[in-house]
C-alpha cells in the first residue's frame, strides 16, 4: 500500500520523503521503483523547459514551481535555483548567459507579459543567489517575434522582434548586455522572398544565425559576424526539400551542422533527421521516451553550476 501511494506523488515530494526514515531512502533512490514511477507519470507532469545553454552549463525552468536548474551534462553536477516571484510561465522574455565584466552567470526575464505594455527586466545573479528587478526597459512598440527565449551571443542575449514605432513595421534583432543590463538595437534581418518568414535565431559558431522557411519547403539560412546596425549577412543556405515525402520544413528546427554540410534538424517529438542539401538525402534518427522535446548545443567543460560554493550533485 504504501509504495503505491508513493508511486503517485510528484518527483518533488519524493525528493523531500528520502528523509522520512532509511526505509523510504531506500525504497525511493532504488532503481526499479524510479522505473515504475517514470511509467506512471503523464504529459501534463513535465514542467521542465530548456532555456538555454552557456559555459557547458544547462538552464531549465521549473514551469509550475517557477524554479531553475543549472546543470552541466559533463560532470553531472546541478543545482536548484530559487524561483523568481514575478516569473510566470507565459513570461515574454526569458534567457541565460555570462557577464565577462562580473565574472557571474545571469538568468533573464520580463517582468510584464502583455505584449502592448513596456516590460521590465528581472534578473538573477548566481553568485549571490539572489533576484533584483532592474529599471530597463523594453518598449512596447517592440513585439516579440519567434520564441522568448533568448540566444546567447558575444555577452549578450539576443531576440527578434518587430518594430512597430514607424508607420511600417520592421524585423529587427535586440540584444540585451548582460554586463550594461541594457537593451540596444544591433541588426536587421535579412530581406528575404515574400513567401518564406522568419522562423528563428541560432548561433552557428561564432556567427548569429538566422533561418527562414515556407509552406513550400524552401528553407534559407544567413550567418553574421558583425554587430552594430550595419551589420551584413552571408547566405549559408538555400534549398527545398519538396521531394522528401513525409516531411515538411515549416517551422521545423536546425540543431546542428556537420563540417560536411549535413544539417540535423529536429522534425517533431518523434525524430531528428540528418539533412544533406546537396543531394537532398537524409537519416532517421528517432526520439525514444519522447515526451515534449526541446535541443541545445553544449559545451563540455568542468565548470560548476556552484562557482565558489561547495558543489553538490543532484
Amino acid at each position: 500500500m504504501v509504495i503505491e501511494i508513493l508511486l503517485r506523488l510528484p518527483a518533488k515530494s519524493l525528493g523531500r520523503f528520502k528523509c522520512v526514515c532509511k526505509r523510504w531512502q531506500s525504497l525511493i533512490s532504488d532503481r526499479g521503483f524510479a522505473k515504475s514511477h517514470l511509467e506512471r507519470m503523464d504529459d501534463s507532469t513535465w514542467h521542465l523547459e530548456l532555456v538555454g545553454s552557456c559555459d557547458g552549463l544547462v538552464c531549465l525552468s521549473d514551469m509550475v514551481y517557477s524554479g531553475f536548474v543549472l546543470y552541466n551534462l559533463t560532470t553531472k553536477e546541478g543545482r536548484n535555483l530559487p524561483g523568481s516571484d514575478h516569473f510566470r510561465p507565459d513570461v515574454f522574455l526569458l534567457g541565460f548567459g555570462y557577464d565577462s565584466r562580473s565574472d557571474d552567470y545571469k538568468i533573464v526575464h520580463s517582468k510584464e507579459r502583455n505584449d502592448f505594455e513596456d516590460k521590465m527586466m528581472v534578473i538573477f545573479l548566481l553568485k549571490s543567489s539572489s533576484w533584483r528587478t532592474t529599471q530597463t526597459i523594453l518598449e512596447s512598440h517592440l513585439c516579440l517575434y519567434g520564441r522568448g527565449h533568448g540566444i546567447y551571443w558575444k555577452g549578450a542575449l539576443h531576440w527578434c522582434v518587430l518594430d512597430r514605432s514607424k508607420e511600417k513595421a520592421e524585423d529587427v534583432i535586440i540584444s540585451f548586455d548582460l554586463s550594461e543590463e541594457k537593451f540596444q538595437q544591433i541588426l536587421w534581418l535579412p530581406e528575404v522572398d515574400g513567401n518564406i518568414s522568419f522562423e528563428g535565431l541560432e548561433v552557428h559558431g561564432a556567427n548569429l544565425f538566422v533561418y527562414h522557411g515556407s509552406y513550400k519547403d524552401c528553407f534559407q539560412a544567413w550567418i553574421t559576424s558583425e554587430y552594430g546596425k550595419g551589420g551584413s549577412w552571408t547566405k549559408l543556405y538555400n534549398f527545398t526539400t519538396e521531394g522528401i515525402s513525409g516531411y515538411s520544413f515549416w517551422r521545423k528546427i536546425p540543431v546542428a551542422y556537420t563540417r560536411s554540410g549535413k544539417i540535423v534538424f529536429q522534425v517533431d517529438v518523434y525524430r531528428t533527421i540528418m539533412f544533406n542539401p546537396e543531394d537532398n538525402t537524409y537519416k532517421d534518427y528517432p526520439i525514444q521516451h519522447r515526451h515534449d522535446v526541446e535541443s541545445t548545443i553544449y559545451m563540455e567543460t568542468v565548470i560548476s553550476p556552484y562557482l565558489d560554493c561547495e558543489p553538490s550533485r543532484i
